[in-house]
């Protein structure tokens, strides 16, 4: 597995300190990495954190391109210009007093949650080491303390080393180390590009907040995937199929789940955060700009021009995947418009397109795809979805409902129908609840019960 960097800050992270942490990303890249940068703890500012898997690091880094001169107590010296040595804060104090400020905080997180690993010194966090780090490198004619136990001083290359071959002992793991600086230090977590850089944070807030509004609404009520059987392509073997870097056509009959899959590889693709997913519903086109379409798309997510959300994902080096769902039902005469527009779209913006519908092809207005197709869901499937939808354990018996239906969609009502009143005991009453849901929704003496059981408004 592809090792991942995350990175979580108090503020953007600016001067020596933007190239350190590029420069860190870069040499730790074979190996999963944590970085908190720029936070403030028990009033201390804290440069950095960086967590791997076997060794975790506060460095207090610093930017001496002077010779500097020092030891563990008083005051520091550096040489300015003029050859002369001027007093200087005593960063290994510094560096220390922040190390005990970040275990004051470890052990306040650690009262507030029973859930987090104690200290395993008496009530001291001894989970990291501490550095003063100075970047790039000390100057040949400094004479300064190499540290001890507590605080360590040394050049960055010395530092990488001990994060890249160290090992600790400590009782936190990854994952116990982010869930602190998100939930205890209130950290956010952003890219690269705008850890080290404001306009790219500022267009990665805007790209959260339009994860987060449709995310919204993709995983309300949406159903889980199944798992795949045998070679079959579709659930989650489907869904990285479709994270591939071609241009895919999901096709097959009405029924076959391509909607539900484009759903879950929305939100597969939000929670990865690499691409931006646009969800675009094509029976909405009704031929002109494609712009406008593209706008009003996105309106409900998005506050601005659909070029304002392209430009900020630019900006924070991630890539459009544009989804186009069922094409099949973009209006005939609206059809060839919207195949260019899409084509148009793909080349001018550098997206990744998925598209669904009924009829396989290689080709969709002059753009190449990798057409895959759905099959309608298996016995095992059929069983599945009515399970789920009919708020049951997923049983051999209830192949006696659902064998009758062959598309998900009918399926997934059938089971809704099942939750609906009294267990039904014969398929003759599934059938019954189905035909007046199914096929009388909009009749008077049917509304309030259609509602009731689809859990919104039918159509």
């Amino acid at each position: 597995m592809k090792p991942t960097t995350k990175i979580l800050i108090g503020g953007v992270v600016r001067n020596e300190e933007a190239a350190f942490i590029r420069e860190l990303v870069d040499d730790l890249s074979t190996s999963d990495l944590l970085i908190l940068a720029n936070f403030l703890v028990g009033g201390h500012q804290i440069d950095f954190v960086v967590v791997t898997p076997q060794f975790v690091a506060l460095l207090e880094l610093k930017n001496f391109t002077r010779p500097i001169s020092g030891q563990k107590n008083g005051a520091w010296t550096i040489r300015d210009a003029a050859g002369k040595d001027v007093p200087a804060l005593n960063p290994y104090q510094q560096a220390l007093d922040e190390a005990f400020a970040l275990s004051d905080e470890m052990r306040k997180y650690g009262h507030r949650r029973s859930d987090v690993p104690p200290p395993r010194k008496h009530c001291y966090y001894s989970n990291f080491r501490t550095f003063v780090c100075v970047y790039p490198a000390l100057h040949h004619g400094s004479r300064v303390t190499a540290g001890d136990h507590r605080v360590a001083v040394a050049s960055y290359s010395e530092v990488r080393e001990k994060i890249r071959s160290g090992t600790l002992d400590s009782s936190w793991s990854m994952s116990d180390w982010e869930r602190f600086a998100l939930n205890q230090l209130h950290l956010n977590a952003v890219s690269l590009a705008a850890a080290t850089d404001e306009k790219a944070l500022e267009a990665q807030n805007d790209l959260d907040a339009y994860g987060a509004r449709l995310s919204g609404l993709i995983s309300t009520n949406l159903a889980p995937m199944i798992d795949a059987n045998d070679n079959a392509i579709y659930g989650s073997r489907l869904i990285a199929e479709l994270q591939g870097s071609s241009n895919y056509l999901l096709f097959g009959p009405p029924g076959s789940a391509k909607t539900f899959h484009l759903h879950h590889l929305v939100q597969t693709l939000l929670d990865a955060g690499s691409e931006v997913p646009l969800l675009l519903d094509s029976k909405r086109y009704r031929g002109g700009d494609f712009w406008t379409f593209l706008r009003q798309s996105i309106a409900p997510f998005f506050v601005g021009d659909p070029k304002s959300l392209l430009t900020a994902t630019k900006q924070n080096g991630r890539r459009v995947v544009a989804l186009f769902d069922a094409l099949n039902e973009c209006e005939s005469q609206y059809r060839d418009d919207l195949l260019k527009g899409i084509q148009a779209f793909a080349l001018n913006c550098d997206a990744r397109i998925v598209v669904t519908g009924h009829q396989g092809t290689e080709s969709l207005g002059g753009l190449t795809v990798v057409p895959i197709r759905l099959e309608l869901p298996d016995t095992s499937q059929r069983r599945r979805i009515y399970a789920h939808y009919a708020e049951l354990p997923v049983s051999e018996d209830l192949d006696a409902f659902c064998m009758g239906f062959t598309n998900a969609y009918d399926i997934a009502l059938a089971g809704r129908c099942h939750k609906g009143g009294n267990p039904p005991k014969t398929r003759v009453e599934i059938y019954d609840r189905y035909v007046n849901v199914r096929l009388q929704p909009h009749h008077p003496r049917n509304r309030g019960r259609v509602v009731a059981e689809l859990g919104g408004t039918p159509r």
